[in-house]
């Protein structure tokens, strides 16, 4: 993404005028406030050490229905943000959780 875009993209989603303003608004959001109002099935996951996804058991216990939390570890090669260094292992969990929430087999 060119950094004119990323600008631009910036100021029309939260009128932020660069990084440093991104990144202090991009804090006044927030879900588990609102998460007992989702009614679908919901699939969160987890990363050893990810600070990002630390919170992620709020946001579980605040959805009321349908929902699972699944963990992925640095002993895997999948710690870190959004299991970056182990996408297969991350899309084999959700795409077999897929699987079983929507009970569609093969």
């Amino acid at each position: 993404m060119s950094e004119s875009l990323l600008q631009e993209l910036q100021k029309a989603v939260i009128n932020a005028a660069g990084r440093h303003d991104l990144a202090k608004e991009i804090t006044r959001f927030e879900i588990s406030s609102v998460a007992h109002h989702i009614r679908c099935p919901t699939l969160l996951t987890k990363a050893e050490g990810d600070p990002i996804a630390a919170g992620s058991h709020t946001l579980y216990e605040g959805i009321k229905l349908s929902k699972d939390i699944r963990g992925f570890s640095l002993a895997e090669g999948s710690g870190g943000h959004c299991e970056a260094l182990a996408r297969a292992l991350y899309h084999q969990r959700v795409f077999d959780w897929l699987d079983g929430t929507l009970l569609f087999n093969c």
